[in-house]
Order: structure tokens, then C-alpha cells, then sequence
């Protein structure tokens, strides 16, 4: 058995640490770097003869054999000539020169490279010690220490290792034993940066000179978080804590996967020693604090009490501090010591634009949305008036799209106040635009690379089209990507009139990639407009269960007995007797919810007697739907969840609404069996819960798998578009038109007041 075994444990838990590499007999193991820029182990299955030492020595499958109790807890300085050559209270150059004195060794991270990247190298001199002092905010790269390590051990030279904590665990498992002659130090680790956003930090700063040292922690201005980069030119940059380099650092963002779960960030360490900096210790004793670095060193073995103790003379201050008292207060204030780092929503999105090849500080201005990939145009807004259908596409696609790496935000309507969206609109956390005019739309352009035109009935004329063109993007700079995704024209009776065709198919040429949510759609964008669309699935397709779940555990009222679910637009007499039947035959309560834009109270009269859930919000909707034994619905979203959440459903299709919709899902699904036309009820009600999920799932999961394709596709291409002279004389002589009618109105106007 190889690693290969625990490919998918070790994608998110994966340290980086080579341990596995080096302890590989036959070199069959190769630490290569993925688009994050960090190191994980591939395997040639042609060396591999699966003698499991991989597995073996993996510290991550092994369960932290090497943790070990913190026995004492030291406010430490080293000498006032030493401590500037240390990031905090300068411990281990102190410690460091006392190994290289009695002709041992020492390993630490030091640049190379140019200063591209940090490697873990041996020290036998003063010298070559230098370059090992100061923290190096990059993760660094074992190589084969851990083989030079053993060397030197068994040759009887005493050896010193700093690193990680989860390096210094891959060195025990590498050696499979400790050595008497090995003291080992592990750091107060806030994670490990990307060397690949370092990379590209660096190259920000250098502007293409060459760098020549980098100092995480200078001390220019006394103990903090001061970068400065030298260069061969005799140049120096500072980068304050408040840069982007630190921000992105400290906030996790440029973090290794594993780091958000790391089993070494608690009290229990693996070193001998442990060593950090000892962060507002002034609030413990004044005394321990003069500005220039003081630091925390947690003794976890006898070994490493005996070592610091033997170099106790050489220490300015080194005094013990409370166990208890100590811990909590550097939980507080220096959090590796209790807990990792929790993973920022928008790490994916930065590591997106890194891997595309952006800068550093143009990824961190995406992951914060200072500008954004994606502005998504949709019937979003919730009010107590919302359509439930509505609100979730739009929440599907943002949702899904902000899960893929992208950073999203919702584009306001003209004259929407974001201040005034709905409550589920920010209990989510909606990126909203700010309020503009429909003459000042066009400035949404400096903040998007594209736009993603949403599901739902956009363009449907009657309902949207006829107060302007915003979802045909008629604001969006000819440059931006545009795409339409499972857009919808509704009932072809609210078509787009012949008269407002040459404007409409100008826009839609303009788009990049247009989509629809029925194939119906499909067919007017080939007839009506010339233009090539592909059928897609609702956005509430896409979206991850765990988005669902979210919401549904929200829920203020939930129904705990076994329940038949209604979710009727337009109820009538017919819905209802079939609900009451299928509810006495199987022995369910009753739950439904209705409309909310229309005639509710009249619609609820009709759903009297059939457990009507009044004012019903999002969550409660889906807690409902998601939790039915069975679900009876006239509504197209209210047949989308029933097959997300694989629910025994039958539905009326709503012809006033538009059937297209109904017949579309259905035909991918293969669930024609499961519609209700014009009302004409013919079943078996017992016959409702014989539906075969393991059927309708394949289906539509090879169509949902094609969508996502197509929208990951459609979105990440700006296609080079030409628009014929035909479509652009037609608009251009749609536009005269359009002035010649404002200016006839405004004459009629003027002479009606004389």
C-alpha cells in the first residue's frame, strides 16, 4: 500500500512535509508544487514496489504519536548584541551559536534563490548561521534534510532542528526514533504561505532587480511586524503589517489547505522546545517588555530543559511565567498556541488569480472584492413580496459561482438602495452595487471583468424588458465577458414585440455566450435573433447541498410529525381534494405554503384547511420542502427541490405561468409520469412515492455536469465578437426612431401647455 491509498484524506491534511519523499527506498516519490504553489507527493507506480514506508512515516496518518506536554512556560531575551538578529527576543541565535560552538550542526529555513524561496539547509559555522536567523513568512522546502539530519546523528555530532511543527514531527517519523544527541525546536506556526504568492510578492516589490535579502521582521522601529526587501542595486522597500504581504498572511488567505486543521496548533507540542513570540507580555510583567523583542519558549521534554538551562548565562532575561496563565493569555494574543486559523471564504478566489498569473496585490483586490469577476444580474432582491423561486436561482448562482473561486456580487437595479435589501439578502451576505441611476449603470463597469445575466424570467418583456434593458446588459462596456445563464423568456405570449426586436437582438449579439433555461428558449434565439444558445440547467441545480442545508437549518417553525408538503402558486379545488387524498391514504399532516405576490389572502382561504404556513420565509420553505415524506407543487422551483432533495413529487403544470419550463425539466429527468395537465386528475395516490431516484439522478447528473461545464467555459473566455452591419443598421435606425418619438412627445407637451 502507497500514499496513493490516502489520496483523498491527504489532499486537505497534506503538511508538504517530504517526509514520505525522503524515506522512499527507491526514489519513487517526487514533491512537485500545484497551482497554489504548493509541494504535495506524486508517485512513479514505475519505481514504487509497494513496501508502505510512505504510509508509515506519513505524520499525518499516524495519528501525532510525537506530541508531548509543555512542562514550563519562559519569558525570554537573549543579549542586547543578539537580539536584533532574532524576529522577537532572539532565543535562537542564541541557542544556535551554542550548538555550532561545541562543533555540532544546526537546520534552519534560509532564502535561496535569489530570495525566491525558503529551504530548510545545515549550518556548521557562524557564518553560514546567519542566514538561518529571522522568520521566513514562506513555507519552506525540507529537500533532504531530514536524510543530512540522520547523517550527522549517527556520525555523533549534536544537532539542532528548527522548523515547523509539522516538519519537525516528518523528521521524528523519518528517523523512527529520537537521539540523544538531537534537541528540536518547533515555532509558534500561524501557517505556511504560499511560496507562489511570495514568489509573486517579491516580484512586486523588486520590480525586476534582483533581491539580496528579505527581512520579515526588521527591527528598524523596535519589535513588530516590519518587512523590508533589499536589493542588489543598494535599494530597500518596507511593507508596514497593514500591507497587503502581512494582511493576506495573518487573515489565512495565503495559507496551505491543511494548515485550517492543523493538529500541531494546540498546547500540545512536538519539539523539545517550542519557541515564539511572546505578544503583549507587558500585561503580564512590565519588566519583560523594552520594545525590542521578547519571546515565549515552552518546554515540552527534559532534553529541552536541560539544553536551555545549560545556556542560561547567556540569556539577558529568562524567567519563568505561570503554565495556566501563560496559555490563555497567548491564546488570546498568539492563537497557534490553542487553535488554526479558520479557511476565509475567498481563499479559492485568490489562489484562482494567482494560478491565472495575476500579482499578489491584484489577487488580494479580487479576494476582498475591491473588484470582482462576476456582477450578477437576476431578480434578486427579496421583499415580503418575493417569489421563493427567484430569490434561490439567484442565491444558487451566486452561491455556486463564489464556490468555484470567483468573486460575485449581486448588480443592483437602477435606484435600488442596497441599504433596503431584504433580510435574507443579508443574512447571506450579499455583495450588493451601489445605488445608481439607469444613466449611471455604465459604472458598474470599473468594478466587473464580466456579468452573468441570471435564470428566471428576465426576458420576459412584459414583466422585465418593457422598463429597460439592464438584463440584456445594455449598460456593459463592449470589453466585458457577457453571458446569459439559463435565462428565460417565460410565456411567449409577453413575447418581445416586433418593434423592440432590432434593439433586443443587437444586445444579445453583443453577449459572449447565451444560455437558456428551456429548450424552448434555445429555438427563439436561433429563430428570432440568430444567435446560438445551449440549454442549461436552474442554477438551483448547481449549487452544493451544503448551501441548502444552511438555510434549512435557519428555520424559525418546523414541522416534527410526518407531513405531505403543498407548494401551490395557483391553488384551486382540484389541487386541494388530491392533497387531502394523498394525506388521509397515507395517514400525513399537512403543510403548504403559497404566493406571495398575488391575492394571498384569497389564496390562503382556498388552503384553509390544509396547514397554510402564513408569512413563510426562504428558510422555512426549504426546511418544509426538504423534510416532506412527499411534495405536491404547481410551481417549477417547487419541482427543482423536490428532485434536489429526491422527494416523491407529482406537479400541475402551470400553463398560465408557461408549461415550457415543466416540459424541459421533465424530459431531462425522464419524470413525464409525474406531471398533472389542466388539472385532470387520474392516479393512483399510493402510486406517488414509486418514483426511482437512482434513474432520475444519473440523468441529471450527466446534465448538470455539462452545465457546469459550459458556465466555467463561458465564463472564463472573452470571445472576439463582430456584429453584421444588418443588426447594427437596424439598431442604429431603432435608435433614431426612439428620438424622433421622445422629441414629438416633448413638442406635444410644450404645446399643451399653450
Amino acid at each position: 500500500m502507497n500514499l496513493y491509498a490516502y489520496a483523498r484524506e491527504l489532499k486537505t491534511t497534506c503538511t508538504g512535509c517530504g517526509t514520505c519523499s525522503q524515506k522512499c527506498p527507491c526514489d519513487a516519490i517526487e514533491m512537485k508544487k500545484n497551482e497554489e504553489g504548493f509541494s504535495y507527493p506524486v508517485i512513479d507506480n514505475t519505481k514504487c514496489i509497494d513496501c508502505g514506508l510512505c504510509v508509515k512515516s506519513c505524520p499525518q496518518i499516524d495519528g501525532g504519536k510525537n506530541h508531548k506536554d509543555t512542562m514550563k512556560y519562559y519569558a525570554a531575551m537573549g543579549a542586547d548584541d543578539v537580539r536584533p538578529k532574532g524576529s522577537s527576543g532572539g532565543v535562537f541565535p542564541t541557542i544556535a551559536s551554542s550548538i555550532i560552538e561545541e562543533n555540532g550542526v544546526v537546520f534552519g529555513a534560509s532564502f535561496i534563490n535569489d530570495c525566491k524561496s525558503v529551504q530548510i539547509v545545515k549550518a556548521e559555522t557562524l557564518d553560514e548561521l546567519n542566514p538561518l536567523f529571522k522568520s521566513k513568512y514562506v513555507q519552506s522546502d525540507t529537500a533532504s534534510a531530514y536524510k543530512e539530519v540522520e547523517k550527522e546523528l549517527k556520525s555523533g555530532k549534536k544537532v539542532l532542528f528548527s522548523a515547523c511543527p509539522c516538519q519537525v514531527d516528518g523528521l521524528y517519523n523519518y528517523l523512527g526514533h529520537d537521539y540523544e544527541n538531537l534537541v528540536t525546536v518547533d515555532i509558534l506556526c500561524h501557517g505556511a504561505p504560499s511560496p507562489l504568492a511570495y514568489e509573486r510578492f517579491i516580484e512586486e516589490l523588486s520590480e525586476g532587480k534582483k533581491a539580496v535579502n528579505v527581512d520579515f521582521r526588521d527591527k528598524t522601529y523596535g519589535w513588530g511586524t516590519l518587512i523590508k526587501a533589499s536589493f542588489d542595486d543598494g535599494s530597500e522597500v518596507f511593507h508596514h503589517w497593514d500591507g497587503i504581504y502581512f494582511k493576506a498572511f495573518l487573515s489565512g488567505l495565503i495559507i496551505r489547505e491543511s494548515c485550517y486543521q492543523c493538529k500541531y496548533a494546540c498546547q500540545k507540542r512536538v519539539g523539545d522546545i517550542t519557541l515564539g513570540d511572546f505578544w503583549n507580555v507587558k500585561t503580564i510583567n512590565e519588566r519583560f517588555d523594552d520594545r525590542q523583542g521578547t519571546s515565549i519558549i515552552a518546554i515540552n521534554s527534559d532534553k529541552g530543559f536541560e539544553f536551555i538551562n545549560v545556556n542560561y548565562d547567556k540569556f539577558k532575561l529568562l524567567e519563568e511565567v505561570d503554565n495556566k496563565e501563560t496559555y490563555v493569555h497567548q491564546s488570546k494574543y498568539n492563537a497557534a498556541i490553542a487553535r488554526p486559523l479558520p479557511k476565509p471564504q475567498m481563499r479559492k478566489c485568490f489562489f484562482k488569480h494567482i494560478a491565472k498569473g495575476d500579482t499578489l496585490s491584484k489577487s488580494y483586490r479580487y479576494s476582498q472584492k475591491s473588484i470582482m469577476d462576476i456582477g450578477i444580474l437576476g431578480w434578486w432582491i427579496e421583499t415580503k413580496y418575493s417569489n421563493f423561486g427567484s430569490t434561490l436561482t439567484d442565491y444558487a448562482l451566486y452561491t455556486y459561482l463564489e464556490d468555484q473561486g470567483y468573486s460575485v456580487a449581486m448588480v443592483s437595479p437602477p435606484n435600488f438602495d442596497r441599504d433596503n435589501a431584504g433580510d435574507f439578502n443579508k443574512k447571506n451576505n450579499y455583495r450588493m452595487t451601489a445605488k445608481y441611476t439607469e444613466n449611471q449603470m455604465p459604472e458598474n463597469n470599473k468594478y466587473f471583468d464580466g456579468y452573468v445575466v441570471a435564470s428566471d424570467v428576465l426576458w420576459y418583456y412584459d414583466a422585465m424588458i418593457k422598463s429597460g434593458y439592464m438584463f440584456m446588459l445594455d449598460f456593459a462596456d463592449d470589453k466585458k465577458i457577457k453571458v446569459s445563464y439559463s435565462t428565460s423568456f417565460g410565456n411567449t405570449r409577453g413575447f418581445i414585440p416586433d418593434s423592440e426586436l432590432p434593439k433586443a437582438k443587437y444586445l444579445l449579439k453583443r453577449f459572449d455566450a447565451v444560455s437558456t433555461r428551456e429548450f424552448e428558449g434555445v429555438d427563439i434565439c436561433n429563430e428570432k435573433f440568430d444567435i446560438k444558445a445551449t440549454q442549461v440547467m436552474d442554477p438551483v441545480f448547481l449549487s452544493d447541498m451544503k448551501n441548502w442545508t444552511k438555510l434549512e437549518g435557519r428555520a424559525e417553525r418546523r414541522e416534527t410529525e410526518k407531513y405531505i408538503f403543498a407548494y401551490y402558486l395557483d391553488p384551486n379545488d382540484e389541487k386541494v381534494t388530491l392533497l387531502k387524498r394523498i394525506a388521509e391514504e397515507n395517514n400525513l399532516k399537512i403543510v403548504s405554503i403559497t404566493d406571495k405576490q398575488t391575492k394571498t389572502e384569497e389564496k390562503q382561504e382556498i388552503l384553509k384547511d390544509c396547514g397554510v404556513l402564513k408569512e413563510a420565509t426562504i428558510d422555512e420553505f426549504i426546511y418544509h420542502l426538504k423534510n416532506a415524506e412527499c411534495v405536491l407543487t404547481d410551481s417549477f422551483h417547487g419541482m427543482c427541490f423536490s428532485l434536489i432533495f429526491n422527494k416523491p413529487f407529482y406537479t400541475f403544470v402551470n400553463t398560465i405561468r408557461g408549461a415550457s419550463r415543466f416540459e424541459t425539466l421533465s424530459k431531462i429527468a425522464g419524470v413525464d409520469d409525474r406531471l398533472i395537465w389542466d388539472n385532470k386528475i387520474e392516479l393512483d395516490v399510493v402510486n406517488i412515492f414509486k418514483i426511482d431516484y437512482k434513474k432520475i439522478n444519473k440523468r441529471l447528473d450527466k446534465k448538470i455536469q455539462e452545465s457546469k461545464i459550459w458556465l466555467e467555459e463561458a465564463i472564463s473566455t472573452k470571445k472576439t465578437i463582430e456584429i453584421d452591419s444588418e443588426t447594427v443598421m437596424a439598431k442604429d435606425i431603432y435608435d433614431l426612431k426612439k428620438k424622433v418619438e421622445d422629441l414629438e412627445s416633448k413638442i406635444a407637451r410644450i404645446e399643451s401647455k399653450e
